[in-house]
């Protein structure tokens, strides 16, 4: 686990890397956008108190989406074990995750 922060326009991740990490929002937004046949679609915002990429590192999938930050966002970031220990395995951060 470890803390990251991203200025505005900065990739966070992008669609078809490895899934290292699943992400957890401190603070700030995130947009996500998809590729399609007419480009890249915006297809959600995440905000303080989202997860994002969680899926690819339990799943063991690359990434299904570029993520950009927004505004300023700091991130807290988990492996999969970290994922399972601090997030899954804790009451308060599993209900924020539910």
């Amino acid at each position: 686990m470890s803390a990251l922060t991203f200025q505005p326009g900065e990739i966070i991740v992008r669609e078809g890397d490895p899934s290292d990490f699943a992400y957890y929002i401190k603070s700030g937004t995130v947009e996500v956008f998809m590729k399609t046949n007419n480009g890249e679609k915006l297809v959600a915002e995440h905000h303080k108190g989202d997860f994002f990429g969680e899926m690819g590192v339990i799943l063991e999938q690359v990434r299904s989406a570029t993520v950009q930050a927004k505004t300023v966002v700091m991130l807290e970031t988990f492996d999969l074990t970290g994922f399972e220990k601090r997030v899954i395995g804790k009451k308060a951060m599993r209900e924020a995750y539910l």
